[in-house]
């Protein structure tokens, strides 16, 4: 059988083994996670906060897909339940949605049998089906933005503001945006500095931060940025 590892996956399943006490552990193989594993498996993930996992499992739409193309549905499913914290997983789709038709879709999110370029807020290219964009203004959104995000590096434009994200924006994520032209965070919970890291991000046009709680001094590389016009 052909192995595609996702290594990110494998490793929060192993997590689930680790955490079984140590008097029912059995010495076994190492298992590769392939895409025909991973479809095939229906087995219930016992974590809450892996279900993003369990649902990429029970997925019907990512049967046949490319690996890039099953990695950016895992991505997106990452952002859906790292940002549901305490709103009971309800997206304000009433306050965010431009068309009545979403607030009974509820935006299409997390529905199995339709492509996540048909997911509200979620843009992409007509050829390739890569994401490019993600308009998530105003959603009620909170908790962490998921590193996992990374994985999306063909964005362009990312508009997050106006919800209750928290916590530091990832590291790994400012790296691999180096296509992104917008980022549009204002009016969140975001605090720490400003990494230099933000420079990875080289095509970048307007950086919009106000309102959040940022300490620190802003970082001097900024200003290497020079396609940067609004900040």
């Amino acid at each position: 059988m052909r192995s595609s590892i996702l290594p990110f996956v494998l490793a929060t399943l192993f997590a689930v083994t680790a955490a079984a006490p140590a008097s029912t552990q059995k010495k076994k193989q190492p298992v590769v996670l392939t895409r025909e594993l991973v479809h095939m498996c229906r087995t219930p993930l016992q974590k809450k906060d892996e279900k993003h996992l369990q649902w990429l499992l029970d997925d019907k739409i990512g049967k046949g897909r490319s690996e890039q193309a099953y990695l950016q549905r895992y991505a997106l499913t990452t952002l859906h339940f790292a940002t549901t914290k305490s709103n009971t997983t309800a997206w304000d789709w009433k306050m965010a949605a431009d068309e009545p038709s979403a607030i009974q879709k509820h935006g299409d999110w997390l529905h199995p049998s339709i492509h996540e370029c048909k997911w509200y807020g979620v843009v992409c290219h007509r050829r390739s089906k890569t994401v490019y964009e993600l308009n998530l203004g105003y959603m009620k959104l909170d908790g962490l933005i998921p590193r996992e995000l990374y994985i999306l590096s063909n964005l362009r434009d990312i508009d997050l503001h106006a919800n209750d994200f928290q916590g530091v924006i990832p590291h790994k994520f400012m790296n691999a945006m180096g296509k992104l032209e917008h980022l549009r965070l204002h009016m969140n919970g975001f605090f720490g500095a400003l990494q230099p890291e933000i420079t990875q991000m080289k095509n970048l046009k307007e950086l919009v931060l106000f309102g959040n709680y940022f300490g620190g001094t802003i970082p001097k590389e900024l200003a290497s940025l020079s396609k940067l016009e609004l900040i």
